[in-house]
């Protein structure tokens, strides 16, 4: 199993881990020259070698999902507080600013995790094992805040759906109140569903012995693979269900969209016209940031499935250095899609600009 008695926990080694997107650069304790023997074994190399790994992993890890993230903390700090300043008025103006909140989240585990994958931290003196433990401290809360973000895009998009299915009954549906009781349930049955991994996974002082030193390093609780094995599951479910169905409320969206304009086209009072532009705008704010999410979680939903036909494709297999290659490219993609949303809500909605301008004490521009 690759693990070390401690006490009344198991230490952890990365060769044991199932496969986790964030948790692929667990192994970069290969960076401390910890490496075992099946990273010795060339036969295990698969398609590139350790060094190109490397080289891999801190240009997209550390680099540029560091800086893209870091970028992304500022971002969703400004949407959280423009959101407030504009009045939580309406349910899309709520759902925002969830998808703000967990945006902001997703990307300041992101930051920690570059950090700790940087070899020039990892090898700095400090107490503890970096590159393993930035695994319960980084990755598993970036699952979380992950997939609150697939939970709130995958309800924003339906939330728009019911707006053109049923106009005139839809603001008794969807209230303010609602929205904001949706979107917490949403963070308390995923932050619910990760819940078993902080069981199953612990930091604890482990013994060295190739260093003589002792070390704040991850440790297994008794049968804690299995417990984790739980969360790992429903981040699996979660994550391609919520892709689908963002996937069709979208094309749905679209759909109506032209339906709509078809529509407005034959009759509609200037009053309609007023407000039916207005709505428009909206769904398409709502359908581009979709489609980014789409563009940005579309690889990484596609290597899913590459993992689940795949068992030399995987942590510990024949392939595991293409493996956390390709886990470091996805991950800029996600920190992408946490990142660029202030430009789509800028650019697409008139209420958001003008605040935002206001914020920054900029001049205001005459609006249409």
């Amino acid at each position: 199993m690759g693990v070390l008695t401690s006490g009344n926990y198991t230490t952890w080694k990365p060769q044991v881990s199932n496969a986790i997107p964030v948790s692929n650069n667990m192994e970069s304790s290969n960076f401390l020259n910890e490496s075992t023997s099946d990273t010795m074994d060339i036969n295990k190399k698969g398609l590139m070698t350790d060094e190109l790994r490397l080289i891999f992993e801190v240009i997209n890890f550390v680099i540029l999902t560091g800086l893209i993230s870091f970028c992304g903390m500022i971002t969703n700090a400004i949407n959280f507080i423009v959101f407030l300043r504009q009045g939580l008025t309406d349910s899309i103006s709520i759902s925002l600013l969830g998808l703000a909140i967990s945006d902001f989240g997703a990307s300041t585990t992101h930051v920690w995790m570059g950090l700790c994958i940087n070899p020039l931290f990892a090898e700095s003196g400090i107490p503890f094992n970096s590159p393993t433990t930035q695994y319960i401290t980084a990755g598993w809360p970036h699952v979380c805040f992950s997939r609150i973000t697939s939970s709130i895009t995958a309800y924003i998009t339906f939330e728009r759906c019911l707006c053109i299915v049923m106009p005139l009954k839809v603001k008794n549906i969807i209230t303010p109140k609602r929205s904001f009781f949706v979107i917490m349930a949403l963070y308390i049955l995923v932050i619910a569903s990760v819940a078993p991994a902080f069981y199953a996974i612990r930091l604890g002082w482990v013994y060295k012995e190739d260093r003589n030193i002792t070390i704040v390093d991850l440790v297994y609780s008794p049968n804690g693979v299995n417990v984790e094995n739980i969360s790992l599951f429903f981040n699996a479910f979660s994550n391609l269900t919520s892709f689908i169905f963002v996937i069709l409320c979208s094309l749905f969206l679209v759909n109506g969209l032209r339906e709509k304009s078809k529509w407005r086209q034959k009759s509609s009072s200037a009053g309609d016209n007023n407000s039916s532009s207005r709505d428009n705008r909206v769904v398409k704010m709502v359908i581009t940031v979709a489609t980014v999410f789409i563009i940005c979680y579309l690889p990484s939903t596609t290597n899913y499935i590459i993992m689940t036909t795949s068992e030399e494709y995987s942590i510990i297999g024949r392939y595991k250095n293409a493996f956390h290659t390709a886990w470091s490219f996805l991950n800029v993609l996600e920190a992408t899609n946490s990142a660029v949303n202030i430009f789509i809500y800028y650019r697409m909605s008139t209420k958001y600009r003008q605040e935002f301008r206001v914020l920054f004490c900029l001049k205001p521009k005459d609006e249409k």
